[in-house]
């Protein structure tokens, strides 16, 4: 977990409809990426993978993060051979609320945040993580995690389970990130 949130310029990355996006067509995608996650539906989780960048999966087991990218969830199996559905965490259901992220609160256990809930907000808090120099990636995937990260607009985080990362490419929501670490 990172506490220092930064906002992205997105001004310079070709395809991006910066200003554009609204929390409503990232919370009714959410919504929806929720639905396939609830039915195991891998066709509908596959939807929001973008074509170029896939989707980064991070998760740890561990000191150090584990990345994977990934162009179709049904392949992909956790550090432990789970599926993507494996999660039990993941079946932590919240309304979506537009306000600030909350943040790493050590002294707030179970979930160890400054609030409890499921919440979006239109900043990139992965672009200056640079999560994939600690993780197990090669170089070229290093790189595409790299452009993909300057790609995000808004940051979900569901503080029981999970991070979320989307941007709106060409008119079309994507999921570029999906981080499962504690």
């Amino acid at each position: 977990h990172g506490c220092s949130y930064h906002e992205s310029n997105n001004e310079s990355i070709p395809g991006i409809d910066s200003g554009k996006s609204t929390s409503a067509e990232i919370i009714s995608s959410y919504k929806k990426l929720t639905q396939g996650l609830a039915t195991q539906n891998f066709a509908l989780i596959n939807e929001w993978i973008h074509p170029e960048y896939g989707l980064f999966i991070i998760e740890s087991h561990g000191a150090m993060p584990s990345m994977t990218q990934v162009f179709n969830v049904a392949g992909w199996k956790n550090n432990e051979g789970g599926n993507f559905f494996e999660f039990e965490d993941m079946k932590s259901a919240f309304p979506v609320q537009e306000e600030e992220l909350p943040v790493v609160d050590c002294n707030s256990p179970p979930w160890f945040y400054s609030k409890e809930g499921c919440f979006i907000q239109k900043v990139n808090t992965i672009k200056n993580s640079e999560v994939w120099d600690y993780s197990n990636v090669s170089d070229s995937e290093k790189e595409k995690a790299r452009e993909a990260a300057s790609a995000v607009e808004w940051t979900l985080i569901n503080t029981h389970s999970f991070k979320c990362y989307f941007t709106i490419l060409k008119g079309k929501v994507y999921l570029l990130f999906i981080d499962f670490r504690r």
